[in-house]
């Protein structure tokens, strides 16, 4: 068959025609909904915030301006030393999360 314009490769829409990429709208819904109840968190465990962290590193593939804001979670996630260990999201923290 014929070559498509659009095409999914892990989890980003490549759309060929229009030169741009995309996030699915599934994956862009979930990840508003994970954002908006994350914003009124104060504390999580550092394995929480590290799995938050790749959800936005892979949407930052796409929303390249998004990586300033992940870069200062990720160094925010190297506070605590240990897994079980809390992680207070301060308001600059929740302010980087609403991007």
């Amino acid at each position: 068959e014929g070559s498509t314009a659009v095409i999914v490769f892990l989890g980003i829409k490549i759309d060929t025609i229009n030169g741009c990429l995309r996030l699915p709208e599934e994956k862009l819904s979930r990840l508003r909904s994970l954002l908006q109840d994350w914003a009124r968190t104060k504390a999580c465990t550092k394995p929480r915030l590290l799995t938050r962290i790749g959800s936005l590193q892979h949407a930052a593939t796409v929303v390249k301006p998004g990586c300033v804001f992940v870069r200062r979670l990720i160094n925010l996630s190297a506070v605590p030393k240990q897994l079980h260990h809390n992680v207070q999201l301060n308001q600059d923290a929740r302010s980087d999360i609403c991007w």
